[in-house]
């Protein structure tokens, strides 16, 4: 059972855990400091994975929605400054 750093209390059973988030932002192209993804709740692990997993699966041609960027992930990436090419967001057309 895995406890987070930000509560002191086990973690859900439906979460992603924070290395399999860093691993799927970097995968999506929205690389996020580890310190940062260690902070997020449960709720904001789980949009942030569901989020990384549906664009790399998106840009692997699926012709799966993605959901916009949660605004934690989007705020921590700005945070980088880091310039990114293309925009990657919304369905194929």
């Amino acid at each position: 059972m895995r406890i987070s750093p930000l509560t002191g209390k086990p973690y859900p059973k439906d979460y992603f855990e924070p290395e399999a988030v860093d691993t799927l932002l970097c995968l999506a192209d929205a690389p996020v400091p580890m310190e940062v993804i260690l902070g997020w709740n449960a709720e904001q692990l789980s949009e942030a994975g569901d989020w990384a997993l549906r664009t790399h699966l998106w840009a692997s041609d699926n012709s799966n929605r993605i959901p916009a960027k949660p605004r934690h992930v989007a705020e921590a990436e700005e945070s980088l400054s880091i310039p990114r090419e293309g925009g990657g967001e919304g369905k194929r057309s």
